[in-house]
C-alpha cells in the first residue's frame, strides 16, 4: 500500500528543484553572473583610476620642475602660461585638467619657502562602470583625481666654467688630447644637441657637468664626474649688470713693455704687448680701447713674465669697431690677481658684451704657466685654453659665449682664494629637483 504525502504544490516544486542534479552549473552561473560582471567592472574602474592618478601625478611633477626651472625668467602670470604650454605638449587635457601653481608653496614642509614651486593638478576622471550604475537612479558620478609636487633649484656646488651661448652646438667643448681638472662644475646654457662635447682623447675631471641641452661624451671611461645632468636649469650671467666705463680720451697710445718695467693703469688706445721678463702691473684698471680698425689687444709672447695684484683688464671699442682680444702664448709666465673690492671686484679680464667681432677669441695657449685669480668674462667671444694652462692654488671663473679646451688645463679653485675675491656667491651651481 502506498502512502501519499500531502504537500502544497509550491513546496513540491521547490523540493524537486533542490533535489535535481541536472543544469546545476548553468543555474549557478546565471545566479553569479551579475556579481562576476560587477567585480569585473569595478576592477576596470580601479585600473582606470590608477592610470589617471599616475598621469596626473606625472603632470604635477613636470609642472613643479618646469616652474622651478623657469621662475628666474618669468613673472607669475607668464610663468603660469609657460608651464601650461609645456604641459600641453606632455599630456595636459585642458577640458578636464586644472593646474594651480604657488610660489612659495602654501602647504607641506616647504610652506612659505621662497624659491620653491608647488604644483597641484586636478583632473575630472569618470569611472565608467560606477557611472552606469548611477545612471539607473538618474544621477551622475565623477571622481576628481589630484596630484601635488614641490620642486626647487637647489644649490649643489659651484660652477667655474660657464658657456652663455643659448643655442650654439659645442658651446662647451673638450677635444683633442686635452686633460682638464676642475675643482668645480661646468655648465653650458645652450639648448643644442649637443651643447657639451667631450671627444677624442679628451679627459675631464670635475665636480659636475651640466647643460640646458644635451651632453655628448665619446669615451665615458675618460671622465670622472659625479653629476652629469643634461636638460638642467641655465646658469645666470653673474656680470650681466656690469657695464664698460665711459672713455673721454687716451692716456697711452699703446705699450710694448721693456724688461722689468712697471706699467700704470689707464686708457690704452692700442695694444699692450709683453715680450720680456719682469713686467709688473700696478693695481688698477687697464682699459684697452679700440678707436679704429686695428683692435687694441693684450698680448703676452713666449718669454714674457707678468705680475700684478688688484688688476683689471678691460677690452672695448669706440662705436662699431671691434673690441680687442687676449693672447697668452706658450712659454709666458702670467701671475695676475683681480681686485678684491671696488666696482671691478673679482674681474681680471672683461671684454665688452657689445663687441662686434663674431670671431673674437681669447687664447691661453699651450705651455703657458698661469696663475690667474679672478674672472675671465667675454660674453660675446670664445675663450680657448690650448694646453699647459695652470691655475693651481687660485680661483678662476670663466664666463664666455663659448669655451674650448684643447690642451692640459688645471682649474684648481681653492675655497680660500675664491672667498678672498668674493667669487663664491657668483659661482652658485643649481640643480632642479623634486623635494615633495
Amino acid at each position: 500500500m502506498y502512502q501519499v504525502e500531502n504537500r502544497p504544490s509550491g513546496l513540491v516544486w521547490l523540493h524537486k528543484f533542490l533535489q535535481a542534479d541536472s543544469g546545476g552549473t548553468l543555474t549557478m552561473t546565471a545566479i553569479m553572473m551579475p556579481l562576476i560582471l560587477g567585480f569585473a567592472g569595478l576592477g576596470l574602474d580601479l585600473s582606470y583610476w590608477y592610470m589617471e592618478r599616475r598621469q596626473v601625478q606625472n603632470l604635477a611633477d613636470m609642472a613643479a620642475i618646469d616652474g622651478a626651472h623657469s621662475q628666474t625668467y618669468f613673472d607669475d602670470t607668464d610663468l603660469d602660461d609657460q608651464v601650461e604650454h609645456f604641459l600641453s605638449q606632455n599630456g595636459l587635457d585642458p577640458a578636464r585638467d586644472t593646474l594651480s601653481l604657488s610660489m612659495p608653496p602654501v602647504s607641506g614642509d616647504y610652506e612659505g619657502s621662497n624659491g620653491y614651486v608647488e604644483a597641484v593638478m586636478a583632473r575630472e576622471a569618470p569611472l565608467y562602470f560606477v557611472s552606469a550604475l548611477y545612471s539607473f537612479i538618474g544621477s551622475e558620478f565623477t571622481l576628481t583625481v589630484r596630484g601635488r609636487a614641490v620642486a626647487a633649484a637647489l644649490k649643489i656646488g659651484q660652477n667655474c666654467i660657464i658657456a652663455l651661448d643659448p643655442s650654439a652646438k659645442y658651446a662647451l667643448d673638450f677635444l683633442g688630447d686635452s686633460d682638464v681638472t676642475a675643482d668645480c662644475g661646468a655648465i653650458a646654457n645652450s639648448t643644442a644637441n649637443p651643447a657639451v662635447r667631450v671627444t677624442g682623447n679628451a679627459e675631464l675631471i670635475s665636480n659636475s657637468l651640466q647643460a640646458v641641452g644635451e651632453i655628448n661624451i665619446q669615451h665615458e671611461e675618460n671622465v670622472t664626474i659625479p653629476v652629469i645632468e643634461p636638460y638642467a636649469a641655465a646658469s645666470k650671467d653673474p656680470y650681466e649688470d656690469l657695464v664698460v666705463p665711459d672713455v673721454s680720451g687716451c692716456d697711452y697710445p699703446g705699450k710694448v713693455a721693456e724688461p722689468y718695467e712697471t706699467l700704470s693703469p689707464g686708457v690704452y688706445c692700442g695694444d699692450i704687448v709683453i715680450k720680456e721678463a719682469g713686467v709688473t702691473f700696478e693695481p688698477g684698471v687697464y682699459h684697452l680701447y679700440t678707436t679704429g680698425n686695428q683692435a687694441a689687444d693684450f698680448i703676452a709672447n713666449a718669454g714674457a713674465e707678468i705680475f700684478g695684484e688688484g688688476v683689471t683688464i678691460i677690452l672695448s671699442s669706440q662705436g662699431s669697431y671691434k673690441a680687442g682680444s687676449v693672447t697668452v702664448n706658450g712659454g709666458a709666465i702670467v701671475d695676475l690677481t683681480a681686485p678684491t673690492s671696488g666696482d671691478w671686484n673679482s674681474i681680471l679680464f672683461f671684454q665688452d658684451r657689445y663687441n662686434n667681432d663674431s670671431n673674437s677669441l681669447l687664447k691661453f695657449n699651450g705651455g703657458a704657466t698661469m696663475n690667474l685669480n679672478g674672472a675671465i668674462y667675454a660674453p660675446s667671444a670664445k675663450v680657448s685654453f690650448t694646453g699647459g694652462a695652470s691655475t693651481e692654488d687660485a680661483c678662476l671663473l670663466v664666463v664666455s659665449k663659448k669655451i674650448e679646451f684643447t690642451g692640459n688645463s688645471n682649474l684648481g679653485n681653492s675655497e680660500e682664494a675664491c672667498a678672498a675675491l668674493g667669487l663664491g656667491a657668483l659661482q652658485r651651481q643649481e640643480r632642479v629637483q623634486l623635494v615633495e
